[in-house]
C-alpha cells in the first residue's frame, strides 16, 4: 500500500503527516497504511472525512477503514501530535462548530 490523501481546507494531506514516525508506528501496529490510520483517527473523533485522490488503488485503501479501530492509547498518542499551523483544519484542532448540538 501507499499513503492516500485526505485533507482539510481544500489541500491534500500534507505528506509530513503520512511520513510521521508516530503515524507510521501505529500503522505497523495495526497493519494498515498511514493514510488509513489518519482516516480512522478522524472517523473515531466523529469528524467528517472526504479523502481526495485520483488513484484507484488509494480510493480502495481509503475506503478500507471500517475493519479496524484504533485503541484508546493510539488515539491519545495521535491527539498529542504537534502539528505545524500549515496543516490546516484537522481533527486535532478544536473547532467550535463541532461542539454545537443541531438536534
Amino acid at each position: 500500500g501507499g499513503g492516500g490523501g485526505g485533507g482539510g481546507g481544500g489541500h491534500s494531506t500534507d505528506t509530513s503527516l503520512l511520513k510521521s514516525s508516530l503515524v507510521r508506528s501505529i500503522a505497523e501496529e495495526v497493519q494498515v497504511t498511514p493514510s488509513q490510520v489518519l482516516l480512522r483517527f478522524a472517523l473515531q473523533r466523529r469528524c467528517t472525512v472526504v479523502p481526495k485522490t485520483k488513484k484507484e488503488e488509494r480510493m480502495i485503501d481509503n475506503a478500507r477503514v471500517f475493519h479496524f479501530q484504533l485503541t484508546a492509547d493510539q488515539m491519545k498518542r495521535l491527539e498529542s501530535m504537534e502539528l505545524p499551523s500549515s496543516e490546516g483544519r484537522l481533527c486535532w484542532r478544536t473547532d467550535p462548530l463541532r461542539l454545537l448540538d443541531f438536534e
